[in-house]
């Protein structure tokens, strides 16, 4: 499916975290990860990678998606999606649409 065609399928919420200082409260700063923005996003599976760990199969799903970009974002970043937490892996500008990214983002394991 095409950028252009996942416009139209902008109908997921996500937010976007960053991994930072947070205030802990007694003056101190803490790292942790951070909302730096929400959206809506058009989500699509594109693959799953299996891979083995520990004589365990594992299988991260990878994601394309198209949502409008956040402020500073980048692939250090990551995604809050339903109950999925998404790295990001790629960042791509989309031709045209300076208001909008492409990225490229695989599940990760909550904690």
């Amino acid at each position: 499916m095409s950028e252009t065609e996942l416009l139209g399928r902008m109908r997921e919420r996500v937010a976007f975290e960053a991994f930072t200082g947070l205030d802990d409260g007694l003056g101190g700063l803490t790292r942790g990860w951070r909302r730096m923005g929400c959206g809506w996003a058009a989500i699509e599976m594109v693959a799953v990678r299996e891979g083995e760990r520990t004589q365990q199969k594992i299988r991260p799903v990878r994601y394309r998606l198209v949502a409008r970009k956040p402020d500073g974002l980048t692939p250090a970043w990551r995604l809050r999606w339903r109950n999925r937490l998404l790295g990001i892996r790629r960042v791509e500008d989309i031709e045209g649409r300076p208001e909008l990214v492409l990225l490229q983002a695989e599940e990760e394991a909550l904690p």
